[in-house]
């Protein structure tokens, strides 16, 4: 009896990794390497750097003017769904500040804060050994810019919306089982502001980012 249940474990286990062996790793193993598709979520941080018009921070005390110049720069954090290894869908929220000015009696900032959905198709449609993902993506967004304006005796803002699209290519690359980074190009087109938010009244271009996710 005893063998014939020592037999029969034998032979149970060596049915499980033969269909290990054939159709891959469970879902959510900490032990492969393969885990960014099986993972369903992500959320990750990017630096952000747009082509544009920006003018910068400028600061202005009596005779001097000081322009910090980072003008362009922004941030973003992004969501990933994996429903399966082909696509991802994707919501992100993106700033930028494209002018700020600050003088001895009065203050003016701009802010542009990006809504965005989309999807990725990634290249090679089985990950197999690569850690390295290259993907397609395109997506919707909606920009939303306001300017203020602060003096001894007036306070201002005005506030305005857009909406436009957006196409490019990226990559992921698995650094861990839950750690990714992720790079990415592409361009914005998006509809005029009927005013100017920060010295100018279109927001297209290109934009380049770079980042870090946490796989989940």
């Amino acid at each position: 009896m005893k063998k014939t249940r020592l037999l029969i474990t034998i032979i149970l286990g060596l049915l499980v990794l033969q269909f290990n062996d054939t159709y891959g790793f469970t879902p959510g193993s900490s032990s492969d390497s393969n885990e960014i598709v099986f993972r369903k979520h992500s959320i990750g941080l990017r630096i952000a750097y747009l082509n544009q018009k920006h003018r910068g921070v400028t600061v202005r005390t009596g005779p001097f003017n000081v322009d910090a110049g980072i003008g362009g720069l922004g941030g973003k954090i992004v969501y990933n769904y994996y429903p399966n290894y082909n696509f991802s869908f994707y919501l992100s929220i993106s700033g930028s500040s494209p002018e700020v000015t600050v003088n001895t009696f009065s203050n003016y900032s701009s802010t542009i804060v990006t809504a965005m959905m989309g999807v990725k198709y990634f290249i090679l449609q089985y990950p197999g050994e690569n850690f390295l993902r290259p993907y397609v993506t395109g997506g919707m967004q909606m920009l939303i810019g306001t300017e203020s304006e602060v003096e001894i005796l007036n306070i201002g803002t005005h506030t305005e919306s857009s909406i436009g699209v957006f196409a490019g290519f990226g990559t992921e690359l698995l650094l861990s089982s839950r750690i990714k980074f992720a790079a990415e190009m592409g361009y914005n087109l998006v509809t005029d502001f009927v005013e100017e938010i920060g010295s100018q009244k279109n927001y297209s271009g290109f934009e380049f980012s770079f980042g870090a996710d946490f796989m989940f």
